[in-house]
């Protein structure tokens, strides 16, 4: 399977390993907590007709130590303890600096000030080789697509931009959307490949499918390309990833649950899983959109 993630832009590699930093500090805070590394001496093992024999070394200079019964198998687990948790700490402390090191003078964003910074004059004739998020986020969106076609009969849902959907509930997930400045596109093609498409549609995939890739001549010889419209496709500005977002609307109808199971696990198979690039909602006559739900995916996935 394809890892659908794009790269991590380089302006929030800086961003990534702060987090490491105060990773690494955590760490060294449980070493220094542990009472495995407060234990006095250290330990050393010697094999006898292949059988491990411990030994407590208490003085400087010792090279024996004092032997340690089996028995007393917690002194032998804090002496072991306490020498790996001094081997990681030799580590932590070292990867600390280096971080240190290159965090001093590691500054992505000075790249994107120097195209800031030309004069209007200039800069109008100058490609960037970084854009801010601001400015990808506007490239994503301007990205021409031709949607779903709406039926004469289909109920007219409209957001307060305009954009017209095909539920109530769906004008709630665009609102949401729009409030939290999300870039988004509604009904946007997506292209995958399914091997067997007898009698495969859009609107009913099956769980044999995944997303176009360059595989071998005889797979795409005997598969097709099937255009599929999640319901919003949308732009993580922050990461720069796309995620795709179905809401299922009619759960409580039996074959409209089973062709939603079956769509999911249509995502699934072509790289798309719910929580990393893929968000799904649901509701029945019973159990309306829960609303905070949507809130909650909205900022922890997409802010």
């Amino acid at each position: 399977m394809q890892n659908h993630l794009i790269k991590t832009p380089i302006t929030q590699i800086r961003n990534i390993l702060e987090d490491v930093v105060v990773q690494l500090s955590a760490l060294s805070q449980r070493i220094f907590r542990s009472k495995a590394k407060k234990q006095q001496g250290s330990l050393r093992i010697a094999i006898n007709k292949g059988t491990p024999q411990y030994y407590h070394i208490t003085t400087k200079g010792d090279t024996n130590g004092k032997y340690i019964p089996k028995s007393d198998s917690k002194l032998i687990s804090s002496l072991a303890q306490k020498e790996y948790l001094e081997k990681c700490n030799r580590i932590i402390e070292r990867q600390q600096k280096a971080l240190a090191r290159f965090l001093k003078d590691f500054h992505p964003e000075d790249i994107i000030a120097v195209h800031t910074n030309l004069t209007e004059a200039k800069r109008r004739f100058v490609t960037p080789l970084l854009l801010t998020d601001e400015e990808f986020a506007a490239q994503w969106q301007a990205k021409p697509y031709s949607g779903k076609f709406f039926a004469k009969d289909t109920p007219e849902h409209f957001t307060n931009s305009g954009l017209r959907v095909r539920s109530k509930s769906e004008v709630i997930i665009a609102e949401c959307l729009a409030r939290h400045n999300i870039p988004f596109r509604y009904e946007a093609p997506l292209e995958l490949i399914i091997g067997d498409t007898s009698s495969i549609t859009a609107e009913t995939p099956t769980n044999n499918i995944r997303r176009r890739t360059l595989n071998q001549d005889a797979d795409l010889m005997q598969s097709k390309a099937v255009t599929f419209y999640p319901d919003f496709t949308c732009l993580n500005k922050r990461t720069r990833q796309e995620f795709i977002w179905e809401h299922f609307g009619m759960m409580d109808n039996p074959n409209y649950a089973r062709n939603a199971i079956e769509k999911q696990r249509s995502y699934a198979a072509a790289g798309y899983i719910p929580g990393i690039n893929f968000i799904t909602t649901t509701e029945t006559t019973d159990l309306p959109l829960n609303i905070p739900y949507i809130e909650q995916m909205t900022k922890s996935l997409l802010m």
